[in-house]
């Protein structure tokens, strides 16, 4: 039941807009969110209603209080350089809007830099080539009560691999299919010294518990060539794939990785078109030479207008 008359002048004050206002008894919200390590009413970070973009970082959380809609985007983390100077490759930026409530959580996973290739330990040339470790996926997700829900995911770029004087790895894909190298000599060979591994992937069965989505790591096949009889690898070089919502595969030969694929949920009740389009764009292939880790940015949150919900008495009506 409306309480006050100010409700009849302005319409967009109703209950679940996360206003304090006209003496609403029925589960308003609190002026704040709070982010941080620790969710609870007493730490983390105040986040206000009009609260500008900002960075989140690995593992920390969101707790909503103030119901709206919130947009996230999310890059994965770009491939290592192998060994012998050949670029990773990046990942992919992902953005999607979610109407959230009161006591959601939102939980962040942002995805490493894929590292630099292996070294032999008993090699002492210059010519010494290891593929790039495959970059992380970053990814968010949900929990409302019990149940947690995969909203979307980056995925990694894939590490470097090294043939001649080409760069082949793929970047994190824009669909959830992992973004394939581009092996145009038909090598097939693998890195049986030091075998490189494919991305991690994220499914239901591990997406609330993983820490990051690792990218694979890169390897190489040592062969002996005439340099003081130390194991110099002069012909392979195998990239690492990236992590993803399908892991990015290990390159084969002198190949760089897959990149890992990307994720939006938009069958998910919650999921909102009405301040921005979900969009996926894949990482760039073979022109990292400094890989950057992941990140993902959280929008300031946008109420809910008039025309998208209107004064009810359960808080349930309004998301």
């Amino acid at each position: 039941k409306q309480k006050s008359s100010k409700f009849a002048k302005n319409p967009c004050n109703y209950c679940g807009d996360g206003v304090l206002a006209d003496s609403e008894n029925c589960g308003e919200a609190t002026l704040y969110n709070r982010y941080g390590a620790s969710p609870t009413s007493t730490s983390g970070t105040q986040k206000a209603k009009g609260a500008a973009e900002f960075t989140v970082s690995n593992g920390y959380k969101y707790y909503i209080n103030i119901p709206g809609v919130y947009c996230f985007i999310a890059k994965g983390g770009d491939g290592g350089a192998g060994t012998s100077g050949s670029n990773g490759c990046g990942g992919a930026t992902v953005a999607s809007c979610y109407k959230l409530q009161k006591d959601d959580l939102v939980t962040f996973r942002v995805g490493n830099a894929g590292g630099k290739g292996p070294l032999d330990d008993n090699d002492s040339c210059d010519d010494f080539y290891g593929g790039g470790n495959g970059g992380g996926a970053s990814w968010v997700y949900l929990t409302r009560g019990s149940t947690d829900v995969l909203l979307l995911v980056a995925g990694g770029g894939g590490g470097g691999g090294w043939h001649g004087d080409k760069n082949y790895c793929g970047g994190g894909s824009s669909s959830t299919s992992a973004n394939s190298y581009t092996n145009t000599d038909g090598k097939t060979g693998a890195c049986s010294k030091d075998p490189a591994s494919d991305g991690t992937t994220i499914d239901t069965s591990n997406f609330a518990t993983l820490t990051v989505a690792n990218g694979g790591d890169g390897g190489y096949q040592s062969v002996l060539s005439g340099c003081n009889d130390k194991n110099c690898d002069h012909s392979y070089a195998c990239g690492g794939g990236g992590g993803g919502y399908v892991g990015g595969s290990k390159g084969p030969y002198d190949v760089g990785g897959s990149g890992g694929g990307s994720y939006v949920n938009t069958s998910f009740t919650s999921y909102d078109t009405s301040y921005a389009t979900s969009t996926m764009v894949a990482g760039s292939k073979g022109n990292i030479s400094s890989p950057s880790a992941g990140s993902i940015k959280v929008s300031n949150p946008k109420c809910l207008t008039c025309t998208e919900c209107k004064y009810t008495t359960t808080y349930g009506a309004c998301n």
